[in-house]
């Protein structure tokens, strides 16, 4: 989510003119009145920093996966996910299988296998006219 509000944020600065709301420009009274040129400058180091922790969070996020990254406590982690992928992949098999032998579906693989069988009868017809 972070990262998502950090590059609307960018968008937005960069597309709409670096325009400001009613607020930024409303001076708080404990903060000094920014220069123009001064604000510019805020908001572009604001945008290359807001750039500089997406590439940061990125790189963490792919760190899940980096081999280099490793430790006795990680590799039995990732031997668990390895695990439970395995066993989810055997699970969606036992349902599938399951769900084949609903009637319903059956009568699907019946009307799929007969309009095959007429998709074939169709292409030699059209083959022996082309010829």
């Amino acid at each position: 989510m972070f990262k998502y509000v950090m590059v609307f944020g960018l968008f937005f600065n960069l597309f709409c003119g670096l325009s400001l709301s009613a607020q930024e420009v409303k001076p708080a009274s404990d903060q000094p009145v920014v220069a123009k040129e001064n604000l510019n400058d805020l908001l572009a180091l604001r945008a290359r920093l807001m750039i500089e922790a997406n590439k940061l969070d990125s790189e963490i996020r792919k760190a899940i996966n980096d081999k280099n990254l490793t430790s006795p406590a990680i590799e039995a982690l990732r031997k668990k996910v390895e695990d439970l992928q395995r066993e989810i992949i055997k699970t969606y098999t036992q349902i599938r299988e399951e769900v084949e032998k609903l009637p319903e579906i059956k009568e699907k693989r019946t009307a799929i296998a007969q309009k095959e069988k007429q998709i074939e009868e169709l292409t030699k017809k059209i083959d022996a006219n082309v010829q």
